[in-house]
């Protein structure tokens, strides 16, 4: 039996609503559930939504370059929404997919100059700059314009960090950082990168306090016993967390003098006690060999390597 005939009517329906409600970028799963209902002619069944699931099945068939799908897709929205601008975006996106980046390039700017809000030809301008040799500067200016038009995009600040990252510029790609922070001050993600980025730039008070900030929104589930997520307990980010708490506690106990950014707050027997219980945490709830599942046999090895002088 193939995975297309498991499915059902309902399923693929359900699917597919919830996934243009959450906007979860799943391409193949979207053809999966698009291709069976063309094989089975059920196009009927979604009433109203057919444009809308022709645009985000065309979406998805374009990205995975799927162009014949892509431009079927297209084919019937323009047929019946001859003005659409997102049928039109569409068409762009199906451009960038056949490798006619100027061309899609000159249609996002026509429909700028027609609705210079639309944010969504904006970015898909902006992905075209990208695309072309040299044009991650221009990338990066543009975006910079965006975000500054709608501040509320989180999208957008996380994709003008990572140019700045790209490129170096560790002080922009922090301000970025920090601003999509307080648009969602308990994304665990968002903090993560955020450390990261601070930690690399030489702000390792600042950076270590926001990994504490971490652990503190886990509240708790870090234990084998609490944790629900066993993958993310062994692989997640918080893995990352925890390596970065420890990479800083080193920094903070062997530097000679207060390091930038150090407070009042951070006392040599606090970072001290931080740094054993991280260390425990590591070698009890990631790299000990009965922990399920468990992490590759070389990566225990060479953990505990690093981690056990200081266990001692």
């Amino acid at each position: 039996m193939t995975a297309s005939s498991a499915i059902t009517l309902e399923q693929a329906l359900e699917w597919l609503e919830n996934q243009r409600i959450t906007l979860d970028r799943e391409p193949f799963e979207v053809i999966r559930y698009g291709e069976w209902l063309l094989e089975h002619n059920q196009l009927h069944k979604l009433g109203n939504d057919v444009w809308a699931f022709l645009e985000q099945l065309g979406l998805a068939a374009a990205e995975l370059g799927k162009l014949d799908l892509a431009e079927l897709c297209q084919a019937r929205l323009k047929a019946r929404f001859t003005d659409s601008s997102r049928v039109q975006l569409l068409q762009g996106v199906i451009l960038e997919a056949k490798g006619k980046t100027e061309e899609a390039k000159q249609l996002y700017e026509e429909l700028i100059k027609k609705e210079p809000s639309n944010i969504l030809a904006n970015k898909r301008r902006l992905a075209c700059f990208r695309a072309m040799p040299n044009g991650l500067a221009m990338a990066t200016e543009g975006l910079a314009e965006l975000v500054d038009m709608f501040p509320a995009d989180q999208e957008a600040w996380l994709e003008l960090a990572s140019l700045y990252l790209q490129q170096y510029k560790y002080a922009q790609a922090a301000y970025a950082l920090e601003e999509l922070v307080l648009l969602a001050p308990h994304n665990s993600f968002y903090l993560l990168k955020y450390a990261e980025t601070l930690y690399t730039s030489g702000e390792v008070a600042k950076a270590y306090k926001i990994y504490l900030r971490i652990l503190e929104l886990g509240e708790g589930n870090m234990s084998r016993e609490n944790y629900n997520n066993k993958t993310d307990r062994v692989r997640g980010p918080w893995v990352r967390t925890l390596w970065g708490i420890k990479m800083c506690t080193s920094r903070l106990m062997n530097a000679p003098a207060p390091p930038k950014g150090a407070d009042t707050q951070i006392t040599a027997s606090n970072v001290d006690k931080i740094d054993t219980l991280v260390t425990k945490l590591l070698l009890d709830s990631v790299y000990a060999p009965d922990v399920d599942p468990p992490a590759p046999s070389s990566s225990r090895a060479a953990a505990r390597a690093v981690l056990a002088p200081s266990s001692a």
